[in-house]
């Protein structure tokens, strides 16, 4: 399966994983098993963009597909930290989540939804044109 496809298709279970763990409010151990395994899914996914995609935007010759990539690996980052912090405040809480931290989950996980859009849109066709 071709590289693009198959990051696609891990935002697909992305999302579905995100829909889950939203859904599972407080579910306690069950939600911790959930949040363990999105995590190294997650991971993956990440490392894989991080080792793949950003490194070929970044040694482009053309400034334009630089800032591409960099702008996009920033937001990366930004969005990891987040995502990564509020799973560890969910299994401190021990899956029990609050309103501030359902909320706090929410939101994240809509921008992380948003976000795989906007590079199955953007970010991947330019890789797809320029390092294909």
């Amino acid at each position: 399966m071709e590289f693009i496809a198959i990051l696609i298709r891990e935002h697909q279970r992305i999302s579905k994983e995100l829909d889950e763990i939203g859904s599972l409010g407080n579910a306690g151990k069950s939600c911790l098993l959930v949040i363990s395994e999105f995590e190294k899914i997650l991971n993956i996914h990440i490392k894989k963009e991080n080792e793949t995609i950003y490194p070929k935007f970044n040694s482009s010759p053309f400034e334009e597909i630089n800032k591409l990539g960099k702008m996009f690996s920033d937001q990366m980052k930004v969005y990891s930290i987040e995502i990564f912090d509020c799973l560890e405040a969910m299994k401190k809480a021990q899956g029990l989540m609050d309103n501030d931290l359902k909320q706090r989950f929410a939101k994240i996980s809509e921008r992380i939804k948003n976000r795989n859009t906007i590079e199955e849109n953007i970010l991947f066709p330019a890789y797809k044109k320029y390092f294909n």
